[in-house]
């Protein structure tokens, strides 16, 4: 018994659509991973940042004078606050995108963004 082309024909377009959907999620998946290693670098580097300011200070410099024990006192980091943002532009990404990807509206991205870009500028100076 023969199989009419009809069934094959839809066979062959359910296959053809079904292998399409995986690579394009497979692309996607790629970008992610992509974006989350660059994430975890940074994240490394913050951590590298805040191991560097629990340290304590050499015995005799002024910070000891200075400093409360119970005080904390603000160190400028080479990261800045909104570092994966700026990062995730750096990569092309946009608004929309960097929304999916923190999880918030495509507004607060918008003003993170902004607010990433001011940081940059802000430690040129």
């Amino acid at each position: 018994m023969l199989i009419p082309y009809s069934i094959l024909i839809a066979i062959a377009g359910f296959t053809l659509l079904a292998g399409s959907i995986c690579i394009h999620q497979a692309r996607r998946l790629s970008c992610q991973r992509q974006i989350l290693f660059a994430l975890n670098m940074e994240l490394a580097a913050a951590f590298q940042c805040l191991h560097a300011q629990n340290t304590p200070p050499p015995s005799g410099s002024p910070a000891d004078v200075n400093t409360e024990p119970g005080s904390v006192t603000p160190v400028e980091s080479g990261a800045g606050p909104y570092s994966h943002v700026a990062a995730l532009t750096r990569r092309g990404l946009d608004v929309d995108a960097i929304a999916e990807i923190l999880d918030v509206s495509p507004n607060i991205a918008k003003q993170m963004v902004a607010l990433s870009e001011v940081a940059r500028k802000r430690r040129k100076n």
